[in-house]
């Protein structure tokens, strides 16, 4: 079984990339965030999730070990499947925290893969991963009061991704009250920055 990858990035091909090891090319797919602080020709370490199947056998990627023994233990969940546990990991701890401890589903609606049902199901997964210790905040992360949830649905009504919408309402001034304030203010600050779920950032990758 594959558990680590050291090689030289070949090919980006969202949501997956080619890392060339010693003139073998892995294709891996990875979440989100990860994959939009990878380059073409940089040098990176993966920890690798290997998934077997009778007919496949998939390579999954991630920034650090802790991410690939969530990944594992998500796919224990019935319901869930790997690409489905790879848009989960794409949402920030922070905010994945945050559904945990406020229970509540709508937080986890833009996440691609889950219906309500299924978005209920993995909250309270995430709930007892968290109390296990394997959910654990970034260094860095501040996990603050649950979000205006009827602003969270308006966003996503409007074709924003879960993880620029909670990103963005983590830094709405407090002198704005009302949801519709809240929502104006995220409209605009995307707006200004002409970003739709992503975020042109340049980051070190760890091992």
């Amino acid at each position: 079984m594959i558990a680590r990858l050291t090689g030289t990035v070949h090919k980006l091909i969202e949501p997956q990339l080619i890392v060339d090891v010693s003139g073998v090319g892995y294709l891996i797919s990875c979440p989100s965030d990860l994959w939009m602080d990878l380059e073409e020709g940089a040098d990176v370490t993966i920890s690798i999730a290997t998934y077997v199947r009778e007919d496949r056998l998939d390579l999954f990627g991630f920034r650090h070990f802790a991410d690939r023994e969530l990944f594992f233990a998500l796919l224990q969940s019935s319901g869930i499947g790997p690409k489905t546990a790879l848009h989960i990991l794409g949402v920030p701890k922070a905010d994945l925290i945050q559904a945990a401890l406020s229970q509540e589903a709508k937080l986890l609606s833009g996440v691609r893969g889950l219906g309500p049902k299924l978005a209920s199901k993995v909250i309270v997964e995430l709930k007892s991963l968290l109390e296990r210790g394997l959910l654990v905040a970034e260094v860095g992360d501040v996990v603050s009061g649950v979000p205006d949830q009827e602003a969270v649905e308006a966003l996503t009504a409007l074709g924003f991704d879960i993880r620029t919408i909670l990103a963005h309402l983590r830094g709405v001034p407090k002198k704005l009250k009302t949801t519709e304030e809240r929502v104006r203010h995220v409209l605009k600050e995307v707006s200004s920055r002409k970003e739709w779920g992503r975020e042109e950032t340049t980051r070190a990758i760890e091992p």
